[in-house]
């Protein structure tokens, strides 16, 4: 069993992501390329080292194909669409399913008060996705083939 093999390390690495990227977000309004680039090349390296291609590869594409048409849309910023795929393909379509549902939600609940829903796709929303698909691994207990 190798240091990436208990997928903890990997629902922790994904949910450490988009925390890291929340004070920038905040402060600046801008995620920082070391982050996002960073977090998805950890994800392949992971992918590599675990020889665990499937869950990485799906949390790729369900994040990556509706995140360019997001940011297309300008519904959110590119460090935004960046940080949805790198931690899609980090934690596999659990934690792709758990930040959309999120980023979904607010989106829909912003266009039903009446606001414009330009950049709900943001950290403290993938934040809240992540941690959503976290609970989820942590109370389906093995997750191991979708991480």
């Amino acid at each position: 069993m190798g240091i990436f093999e208990p997928p903890v390390l990997v629902i922790a690495l994904a949910v450490a992501l988009p925390a890291l990227a929340l004070p920038f977000e905040l402060r600046d309004g801008n995620i920082p390329n070391g982050i996002t680039v960073g977090g998805l090349a950890a994800a392949v390296a992971i992918m590599l080292v675990r020889a665990h291609f499937a869950p990485h590869l799906t949390g790729f594409f369900l994040t990556a194909a509706p995140g360019l048409l997001a940011w297309r849309r300008e519904l959110t910023g590119g460090g935004a669409f960046k940080l949805i795929v790198a931690v899609g393909t980090l934690g596999g379509p659990v934690f792709a399913l758990g930040v959309w549902a999120a980023v979904g939600f607010v989106f829909l609940w912003a266009r039903l008060r009446g606001r414009e829903a330009a950049e709900v796709a943001s950290s403290p929303w993938i934040c809240i996705g992540t941690a959503i698909a976290a609970g989820l691994c942590l109370a389906l207990g093995d997750v191991g083939p979708w991480v």
